[in-house]
């Protein structure tokens, strides 16, 4: 309890110290700015936890600047690489690694004028063979969720605009979107009106819709959908309200959405193996508040468990839950109705345990905390990694902090590895990090098993310095929301593409190109998956092969007995003669 008081006093110290341009609770000014854009009373916002109050406040600040959105112009049609001083564009982006292939403005998004971005993840359309026809950006924003044709990298194409599940219409700072088959999943943050519910929509249907939309007004028309359940592609599940976020488990077709009111702000199950009838398959409110969560078929070193769906949910401190400490939290899942917790593991300088992703491998765990820069500024005078050693699902270790040197907060994260085990000297793999105003980071982490990883690509895409300040990079929410990595040329194989895209809350859609050497991770044949047409290639080679012993033993077997029979031929003859001159004599 005293961690929590003194945590909370902290933050909310910070917020109304640090960020004051047009201060919510002193000013009417602000305060009906927020009104207006966000349908929130003053009230309302006092009773948000100091992280929402912390990132609200800075976006009536934003607003005041003129900074959210920024209005900038598009950049599509030719790739802008990374120069030799580390800059891209004429708007001098500094990077490493990693080239500019397009950027879309929010206001080409089809969304509000006004609105700005939040969440992004991705969706790939595969043809009958499980190769790659096209790849889609899901870009979230205040009142609803893009889809983005980005097949071409350098000439994206904004198809849909999804509007947002709530009544009355009004802008919402957080949704998350994840996509299972050919369905898109988005909750929103909607507190306290708690409306917006689980939009679920089918992403092909409404591409090859927009697509038709668009040949009949235009390339530059977006496809304009009514967010709820009116529309025939669009199923809304009601049995919660607002959520902060989801994750879905591909593997089991569970989804799982977090920060739950009727679930103690914890997480509500759902089963949708069928999209169109989702069913309700539990609620965890041990954790009181989580923030976000990521759950996997277990598979790592902990054989007990091995088999069983494990979750690794993020548990910060909330003023609503004051017996909640910030951890690591991990649950066994696999009977949704009798939720295990395994461990609950608070560390050092713990804020606000915000996001994090485990290594394919499930060894080793990467953790970011969206509230220690802001807390304890003083001891935390740059972006945090936490790495954790997962081996021992019941006791995880907390084995080492990375260090960015940045003066910015994380938001973010996800990995791409080669699967190997983390002690292996094969192993190899990457971290792509959104953190806010420094945008995205590429991290390498083959050494994670020792606890250490090091940036090698980077391209930041806020570049403005915010008001009280003299740099671009400083602790403000703005800037990169997340990043999504995961297109894949071929389903069933090991490599993904270069191409990433990363969402910005200020401006817009980025295209991006990462020059890492991606998949030369997958370089070791041995343990690189096979894809299907180099599974019917082997099957067809095989078949060959094994139709041309047949014939070659047919052949043998033929001349053989060919053989046998001319020399018992030959031996009758010889003993015919034998016989025939004994009876002479």
């Amino acid at each position: 309890m005293a961690a929590f008081i003194i945590c909370s006093a902290l933050f909310i110290y910070t917020v109304t110290a640090k960020f004051n341009a047009c201060p919510i609770l002193e000013d009417t000014k602000c305060s009906n700015l927020m009104t207006d854009r966000f349908d929130l009373s003053v009230e309302e916002y006092s009773n948000l936890s100091p992280l929402h109050q912390w990132i609200m406040q800075d976006n009536i600040n934003c607003l005041e600047e003129d900074r959210c959105p920024i209005m900038l112009d598009p950049i599509i049609g030719q790739e802008n690489k990374c120069d030799d001083n580390g800059l891209a564009t004429d708007l001098k982006y500094p990077c490493k690694n990693i080239d500019l292939l397009s950027f879309i403005p929010l206001r080409d998004l089809g969304s509000h004028v006004n609105a700005s971005g939040n969440d992004i993840w991705g969706w790939t359309h595969y043809d009958d063979n499980n190769n790659y026809i096209g790849y889609y950006a899901l870009t979230g924003q205040y009142d609803g969720t893009s889809i983005v044709d980005i097949t071409d990298p350098l000439n994206p194409n904004v198809l849909a605009f999804v509007q947002s599940n709530v009544d009355p219409k009004r802008f919402v700072i957080w949704r998350d979107i994840k996509t299972f088959g050919d369905f898109a999943f988005v909750v929103a943050d909607a507190k306290p009106q708690n409306d917006h519910h689980l939009q679920a929509f089918n992403i092909s249907n409404i591409i090859n819709r927009a697509k038709e939309y668009q040949l009949e007004f235009g390339l530059d028309m977006v496809y304009n959908i009514s967010g709820n359940d009116n529309d025939e592609d669009i199923v809304i599940y009601t049995q919660f309200g607002s959520s902060h976020n989801i994750h879905i488990n591909e593997d089991s077709g569970y989804l799982y959405a977090v920060g739950i009111a009727d679930c103690n702000g914890g997480v509500h199950i759902v089963d949708i193996n069928n999209p169109l009838q989702a069913e309700y398959a539990g609620c965890y409110d041990g954790a009181n508040y989580t923030h976000d969560i990521q759950c996997v078929n277990y598979h790592g070193p902990d054989i007990e468990y091995n088999g069983n769906e494990i979750c690794f949910a993020f548990t910060p401190i909330q003023p609503v839950f004051p017996s909640n400490l910030s951890a690591l939290v991990i649950l066994d899942v696999t009977d949704k109705e009798n939720i295990i917790e395994l461990s609950r593991t608070p560390y050092n300088l713990s804020a606000y345990s915000h996001q994090g992703w485990v290594t394919s491998n499930h060894d080793y765990l990467l953790l970011d905390d969206e509230g220690d820069e802001q807390t304890f500024p003083d001891l935390v005078p740059t972006q945090l990694t936490y790495i954790w050693d997962i081996r021992d699902l019941t006791n995880p270790d907390l084995i080492n902090i990375y260090e960015s040197n940045l003066t910015v907060t994380d938001h973010n994260q996800y990995i791409i590895d080669n699967g190997k085990g983390s002690n292996d000297d094969g192993y190899k793999g990457f971290v792509f990090q959104s953190n806010y105003e420094a945008g995205l980071r590429v991290l390498n982490i083959d050494d994670i098993a020792n606890g250490n990883i090091y940036e090698i690509a980077y391209f930041d895409n806020y570049i403005w310095i915010d008001a009280n300040s003299t740099t671009h990079d400083t602790v403000n929410p703005r800037g990169s929301w997340s990043v999504y990595p995961y297109f894949k040329p071929q389903k069933n194989g090991n490599e993904y593409s270069d191409v990433v895209v990363v969402h910005n809350i200020n401006t817009g859609l980025y295209v991006l190109r990462v020059n890492v050497g991606l998949n030369n991770i997958f370089d070791d044949e041995s343990g690189k998956a096979l894809t299907d047409m180099e599974i019917i290639t082997i099957f067809v080679v095989a078949v060959i092969v094994i139709t041309l012993i047949i014939i070659l033993l047919m052949v043998y077997c033929k001349r053989k007995r060919k053989r046998d029979l001319i020399k018992k031929y030959e031996n009758m003859v010889d003993v015919e003669q034998t016989d025939y001159g004994t009876t002479a004599q």
